[in-house]
């Protein structure tokens, strides 16, 4: 009996690359998943469990005058910044110090409201009251710089104030939370770095919702004097 040799060659094992649509399909939905406020316990049933929670243990008469009372000081802060008279806008940007002082006081009440919704979810102590001061103040002064230096270099009124001023506000509250929470601490915490994270993405489709919201109003009131201008002709 004979004996044949036989070569056996090594077959390759084909490997199904991913087809690029489906990885960036993947890719768009993870990112909109990782956007939705929903999941990170805001306007969510995690809520409505926690007051729940919080009726419980204490009395109705107490829950209900939390639910009045909450708001009140942000309605008075609008109030008060809106009894601060305004200058004629045609004697320009230096004579309408009461505009600035009235955008100085809504920037530092918006930055603090920013900088204590991030330090009420994120590790304890990570920022203290004194630090979130520092930011909201901070936030304020570099804001209304950038604003009065704009209106100085370009024209006065700026437009689209309103839209154009979210983005920098923004900015410097996250640089500022940064620099007051410290690089260091950032790097060492996972914990801590996922949590400002996540913060973060919802500011920012708060600021998103806010610049869509300004920008409609701003198209509507531009159409609607369009029309009337259209009409008178």
């Amino acid at each position: 009996m004979s004996f044949h040799r036989i070569k056996v060659q090594p077959v390759g094992i084909e490997r199904h690359q991913p087809k690029k649509a489906g990885v960036f399909y993947h890719k768009l939905v993870q990112s909109w998943q990782h956007s939705q406020i929903g999941h990170r316990s805001q306007y969510s049933i995690e809520r409505l469990l926690a007051f729940q929670d919080y009726h419980q243990r204490v009395s109705l008469s107490r829950a209900i005058t939390v639910c009045i009372v909450t708001p009140i000081p942000a309605m008075l802060a609008a109030l008060l910044v809106d009894c601060i008279l305004l200058q004629p806008l045609s004697e320009g940007w230096k004579a309408n110090y009461a505009l600035w002082i009235r955008v100085f006081l809504d920037a530092f009440a918006v930055a603090m409201g920013l900088t204590i919704q991030v330090k009420e979810v994120i590790v304890t102590d990570a920022i203290s009251h004194t630090g979130a001061a520092v930011i909201a103040l901070g936030t304020a002064m570099a804001y209304i710089s950038l604003a009065i230096l704009v209106a100085a270099l370009w024209r006065f009124p700026i437009p689209f104030f309103g839209v154009l001023s979210v983005v920098p506000m923004v900015f410097f509250v996250c640089f500022l939370t940064t620099v007051v929470v410290g690089p260091y601490l950032l790097i060492s915490s996972p914990v801590l770095r996922q949590q400002i994270k996540s913060q973060l993405v919802i500011v920012g489709t708060q600021v998103l919702v806010a610049i869509i919201f300004r920008s409609s109003v701003r198209f509507s009131t531009a159409s609607q004097l369009f029309s009337r201008l259209r009409s008178s002709l």
